[in-house]
């Protein structure tokens, strides 16, 4: 039997892992994770379903694709160890892929070199919202997205360290980049971004001859969710993924999670997933070199 292997406790287990299950596809992961899934209401009963590991060489002969669901820091020494190893088949990379878009562009390099194919999950592209915006973009038409975030205090300490990859741009502004990239397949546009210099605020603006998009991302102690067509928003909710979460519920990620399993790890579209990829740390890079340089571009 052919298995997924799950890494990281967090995301990894109650996002991944009954993602994948839900799909039909057979997940292992680490025994030392089977507490905390049994103390989650909404997880327990999955417990019989998932193959658990000592360690994750003790399944090696039987990956087929790797989920890296760790710190960034701990995803780019897993990635390491696989490669020198030879193992554990197609990865899957939470974003970010490394902490810094230098460190990205180099775990690409060493992916490429070892013809190993991998794919990151930027969810907003599998929520049906997103359909839609594509529609929109295609006619033409001009368009404004507003995320609001409220950080959690009990968010882990690394999400908001800029140089563990954490940070306004390397963890949240990340799937707006992914957003442009997507977009920008409908002709050519000029990006410009604007980094407020305390650190919760960044936005882009894509313009062309026929419209314009700009997405906008503000850390705040509220959580909003829209996108307008002018002034008039079409959608509108708490989250991108709809309602905040709670701990004894599903999480609310799941949806986009299974979409995007359903388009990359179940079918072949690894060339195009990569280049996707890389095109993506380069917007990073962009827009970090925007931030480092304290550039004010302008609103648009």
């Amino acid at each position: 039997m052919e298995l997924t292997f799950v890494l990281g406790g967090g995301f990894g287990l109650y996002g991944h892992t009954p993602a994948l299950l839900a799909l039909g596809v057979p997940v292992a992961t680490l025994s030392r994770y089977r507490a905390t899934l049994l103390a989650r209401p909404e997880l327990c009963g999955l417990a019989n379903d998932i193959v658990w590991m000592d360690g994750f060489d003790a399944c090696d002969t039987e990956i087929s694709a790797t989920v890296l669901a760790q710190r960034p820091l701990d995803n780019e020494a897993s990635v390491r160890r696989l490669l020198a190893n030879g193992t554990g088949g197609k990865l899957v990379l939470e974003k970010p892929m490394a902490a810094s878009w230098e460190q990205a562009c180099q775990l690409e390099d060493e992916l490429s070199g070892s013809g190993r194919t991998w794919c990151i999950p930027y969810l907003f592209l599998h929520c049906d919202w997103f359909t839609e915006l594509k529609a929109r973009v295609s006619r033409g038409e001009s368009q404004y997205l507003r995320w609001t975030h409220a950080q959690s205090p009990l968010i882990r300490k690394w999400k908001s360290n800029q140089s563990e990859g954490g940070g306004i741009v390397s963890f949240y502004f990340i799937h707006l980049l992914a957003v442009l990239e997507d977009l920008g397949s409908f002709g050519e546009f000029e990006v410009a971004y604007d980094v407020d210099t305390r650190g919760n605020q960044v936005s882009a603006c894509m313009t062309s001859s026929r419209q314009m998009v700009r997405l906008e991302l503000t850390l705040e102690s509220t959580s909003r969710f829209e996108i307008a067509n002018d002034d008039e928003a079409w959608f509108a909710s708490e989250t991108p993924f709809g309602p905040i979460g709670r701990r004894d519920q599903p999480d609310p990620r799941l949806p986009a999670l299974m979409a995007f399993y359903g388009r990359n790890l179940l079918r072949d579209t690894a060339h195009d997933n990569v280049a996707f990829t890389r095109r993506v740390t380069d917007r990073w890079r962009h827009l970090t070199e925007a931030a480092d340089w304290g550039a004010d571009i302008g609103q648009c």
